[in-house]
């Protein structure tokens, strides 16, 4: 089908410059006049839902546009958010080599605590309260990123914990014709794209298709894995070789496919959008075992929406239905052929009592699948009738039917102490080979799980005085399955001078457990645990934002917060893998952000930041493990010639100001800073473009931290990330 609209849309006539440039100025209208001469901010959407400029908005926020990914060199959604203040993109190795975006000090292995909307929609899978498994989001369809860091619950509700990132994808005006690109580079790493957007009378179509592959770095090499740890309490001890596949590379490759369908018209807009990874390598697979792992991802959304414009004097609103379907089919090869592994009484690894010993001769296999469905609606109602208020309010319900599936030679009624003798080594019990299903018996790692969820929402914008507004807004949701939670915010903005702007934001937020959290079972690498409460944070911020001169513009934020009931999972049982959801602790943070922008010549462009924080165990006062304390970023842009560029960008992360987990008696992860380059050939009046980027230019040996369970660590190396590669882009525009 989108295929199919690129023809149609090839073969149309393009809008005049007039209705282009009036698309133009209707979407960014703003209500802000004469102050604005001075100030020339990006606009942000998602901190009130209303387009504010950026230094106006009761936020601390980064916009993001797609001339900065462009400049970067930024093939994805993770690598395009490098340079944002207090957010450092990690690596996640008990979520399938997930990026972990880290604000502020707050993260966990699933990383559930930062809210990704794409066109102001939530991507999150309920199942593990987060992204897609394995998600990676090409750029070349990204019009612009708005990140706010900071509490949002008050305006989405579930999950914009630590922070929001709302990716919005290009309309008709911004693709403006046709357009196709293609990457190659290291790692037999390809990327093409293929996009047309335009106007046809009244309807205003946008549609691209996105195709990516790579191998991944075979250079990412772990020297030993869990499979390692048991070697020496199982395997070798009573005669039999070692099972472990290390030393391996990590298993980084992918093979995705992501396109969009958009048609406006009049207050209409239907969105299409899917997202389909067919072949994706799992890192250290879901044991931290080197293995033969691979997972397949699909997550299709349909939208519809009205935006009712005069419905009444000063009255405005939208109504947006939403449906979408995520479908996840993990192979999981949790530990490698010949491992010897204890049983438990129920069949599974590591449990107690204990029924035996088993050598599986084919490796432990499991193929715990999963569809989960969504449908539901928001209503957003504007009413600006009285002086100096603005008024939002907001409802919406949201239903989600998850199936679980499941295969594998493990577990009850597959072995048991029926099948497994409770006879300590050297006697080892041989084990099953293929697979045996268990959907729908008690044997699987969850039962189908329903949820509901209903919300209202009430935002007032009141202008106070000519230097000072006030934002107050709550929302009340119920949830199903744990009950209600309402979460206020209040944004007092002033204008101490013509240049200098202030901020005073407090804000609460929460986020549900997942359904990975609450239910999972027979599983050798996580266990959920129903009796869990919902996450809750408070927090407080101090901005200014400077615009020192009309080239130079700096900003510090000072923020405190804290948080209750922290889900994590924690191994519990000393020899099993397992690890289990609890409500672990609380935490108290604090820290500063400083970030400053300066174009010393119309050539130029240069960019740094800082953030520091210390987050810390509100119960035993020790540092909060797994973040760095210290990160900075610098860029700067230089058009040397009127079509060439050259931008250069190094991130530097503090692991030293990184804390490990109590007990964890590993030396320190190394700081570490890494370079990227790209010169890029972008003229003005002709179709063509390309650039050549490099990112680790320097082949930095970068890694981050793995987690520690009672016996020690199984990566006890940690977990490099990818080193040099180099990239090559051309682009044509029709």
């Amino acid at each position: 089908m989108l295929l199919a609209a690129l023809a149609l849309a090839t073969l149309a006539q393009a809008r005049t410059d007039e209705e282009k440039l009036a698309e133009v100025e209707a979407m960014f209208a703003s209500p802000y006049g004469e102050e604005m001469v001075y100030r020339t901010d990006r606009l942000l959407l998602i901190a009130t839902d209303t387009m504010r400029p950026l230094h106006k908005a009761p936020a601390t926020a980064t916009v993001i546009t797609a001339q900065d990914i462009a400049d970067m060199g930024a093939t994805d959604l993770a690598q395009a958010l490098e340079m944002v203040p207090g957010l450092h993109v990690g690596l996640s190795v008990l979520n399938r080599m997930n990026a972990t975006y880290a604000i502020r000090g707050m993260a966990t292995q699933t990383n559930p605590h930062v809210l990704l909307l794409v066109d102001g929609v939530p991507v999150t899978a309920t199942y593990t309260g987060s992204r897609p498994e394995s998600f990676r989001l090409p750029v070349a369809n990204i019009s612009r990123i708005e990140v706010v860091r900071g509490p949002g619950s008050a305006v989405y509700g579930a999950d914009a914990f630590a922070g929001t990132i709302n990716v919005v994808t290009r309309e008709s005006w911004d693709l403006d014709g046709t357009r196709t690109g293609l990457r190659l580079g290291s790692f037999d790493t390809s990327e093409a794209w293929l996009q047309h957007g335009d106007s046809y009378g009244d309807w205003h179509l946008a549609t691209s298709l996105e195709l990516l592959e790579s191998q991944g770095d075979r250079h990412r090499i772990l020297e030993s894995d869990q499979q390692s740890l048991f070697d020496t309490r199982f395997n070798i001890p009573n005669g039999y070789p070692a099972a472990s596949l290390t030393p391996a590379a990590l298993d980084s490759f992918y093979r995705i496919g992501n396109g969009q369908l958009t048609v406006k018209h009049g207050g209409w807009t239907g969105r299409l959008w899917g997202w389909l990874q067919d072949h994706g390598g799992m890192g250290a697979g879901a044991t931290q075992t080197v293995a033969k792992n691979e997972i397949q991802v699909a997550y299709l959304r349909g939208e519809l929406a009205y935006r009712f414009e005069d419905l009444a004097p000063h009255l405005d609103g939208s109504l947006r239905l939403v449906g979408s379907s995520y479908r996840r089919q993990p192979h999981f090869q949790l530990f490698p052929p010949g491992s010897i592994l204890p049983i438990g009484t129920d069949g599974n690894i590591g449990t107690t009592p204990l029924a035996g010993y088993v050598r599986f001769p084919a490796g432990v296999n499991g193929w715990p699948s999963g569809t989960e469905r969504a449908i539901g609606f928001d209503l957003v109602m504007a009413y600006a009738g009285w002086p100096d208020h603005r008024l939002r309010y907001g409802a919406g319900f949201r239903y989600v039917d998850e199936d679980a599936a499941a295969e594998q030679n493990f577990g009850l009624g597959i072995l048991d102490a029926r099948t497994v003798t409770l006879l300590p080594p050297p006697f080892i019990n041989p084990g099953p080979v293929d697979l045996t299903g268990v959907t729908g018996t008690d044997a699987i790692f969850m039962n189908d799980q329903r949820r509901q969820q209903g919300f209202i929402s009430l935002q007032d914008e009141w202008t106070l005085s000519r230097n000072w507004e006030l934002v107050l807004g709550g929302r009340y949701d119920r949830y199903s399955d744990f009950g209600s939670t309402f979460n206020p915010r209040l944004g007092l903005i002033w204008d101490l001078a013509a240049d200098l702007t202030g901020k005073l934001l407090y804000g609460r937020a929460f986020r549900p457990p997942s359904l990975l959290e609450l239910y999972t079972r027979n599983n050798p690498a996580t266990t959920g645990n129903p009796d869990l409460d919902p996450e809750t944070i408070d927090s407080l911020e101090l901005a200014l934002d400077w615009q020192a001169a009309a080239a130079l513009r700096g900003m510090v934020t000072l923020y405190a917060y804290q948080v209750d009931n922290l889900i994590e999972f924690i191994q519990t049982t000393p020899g099993s893998p397992a690890f289990v959801s609890q409500n672990a602790r609380g935490q108290d943070g604090h820290g500063v952000e400083a970030e400053v922008e300066w174009r010393p010549a119309a050539a130029w462009r240069l960019r740094a930041n800082v953030a520091w924080q210390a987050a810390a165990d509100d119960a035993a006062g020790a540092p909060a493990a797994g973040v760095p304390g210290l990160a900075a970023s610098a860029d700067a842009h230089w058009r040397f010639l009127a079509d060439w560029s050259v931008n250069g960008q190094v991130n530097w992360i503090g692991n030293r100001d990184r804390d490990r987990v109590a007990g964890d008696n590993r030396d320190e992860v190394p700081d570490y800073a890494l370079v990227d380059a790209v010169l890029r050939w972008q003229p003005r009046h002709r179709p063509w473009q390309a650039a050549v980027a490099a990112r680790n230019l320097f082949d930095t040996d970068a890694r981050e931290p793995s987690p520690w369970g009672r016996q020690g660590a199984a990566l006890p190396g940690d977990v490099p990330l990818a080193g040099r590669s180099l990239m090559l882009e051309l682009q044509y525009r029709l």
